[in-house]
Order: C-alpha cells, then sequence, then structure tokens
C-alpha cells in the first residue's frame, strides 16, 4: 500500500493521445499538422500555400461548429471571412505561380474556382 504506483507508458500514451484534447486543441494540432505538410523550408509559416492550408483546416472545423450549431451568426460570419480570405490567397497564387496554385488545389482536394 505504501509503494509508490509504477507508471504505465500504454496507459499514458493511450490518454495523451490528440483524440482526448479539447476539440480547440485538436483544431490547433491538425492546422499545425498543414502548415508542416504545405511548408517550403523550416521556418515558413507564412508562404501562400501555408497560409491557405490552414485556413481550409479553420474554414472545416468552423463547418463542423455550424453543424451542431446553426443560429449561431458570429460562428458564420468568421466562416465567410476564412472563405473570402482563402479566395483571395487562391487568386494571388493562381495569379503569381500556376503550378503551385495547381499543386496546393490537388493535395487539398479543391476545386478550381477561383480565376
Amino acid at each position: 500500500r505504501g509503494a509508490a504506483r509504477q507508471a504505465q507508458p500504454e496507459l499514458v500514451e493511450a490518454y495523451a493521445r490528440a483524440e482526448h484534447l479539447p476539440g480547440r486543441e485538436q483544431a490547433k494540432l491538425r492546422r499545425e499538422e498543414a502548415r508542416r505538410e504545405f511548408q517550403r523550408h523550416w521556418s515558413d509559416t507564412g508562404s501562400s500555400e501555408v497560409q491557405v492550408a490552414s485556413l481550409t483546416e479553420r474554414i472545416a472545423h468552423l463547418n463542423a461548429h455550424k453543424a451542431r450549431h446553426p443560429k449561431d451568426h458570429h460562428n458564420q460570419r468568421g466562416l465567410h471571412r476564412a472563405l473570402a480570405q482563402r479566395r483571395k490567397l487562391l487568386r494571388y497564387l493562381r495569379r503569381r505561380d500556376f503550378a503551385r496554385y495547381a499543386d496546393v488545389l490537388t493535395r487539398l482536394g479543391l476545386k478550381d474556382n477561383y480565376a
């Protein structure tokens, strides 16, 4: 009874997984993962590709929230702002470098509606 309990690594690992985190933290981890996937170099956080990937994750999170809370109009405003920002970034990317634009669309599974 007086002996200290031994840590059970498999239990610690099971409870420390991302699915046990709050929703906001899960969304944050998904955005960070998208940033890492689209980075052009190790410290890249502001390139158009990274911003579009981050916004796409945020839009998915806001859409899920909208499905659960249809009367949350503040969320809807945030969703519209995020969509407009992503649209602007994709237009810019399409104008500047079409190959990178096409790559981002295919990797994110988006349609080419940003002419």
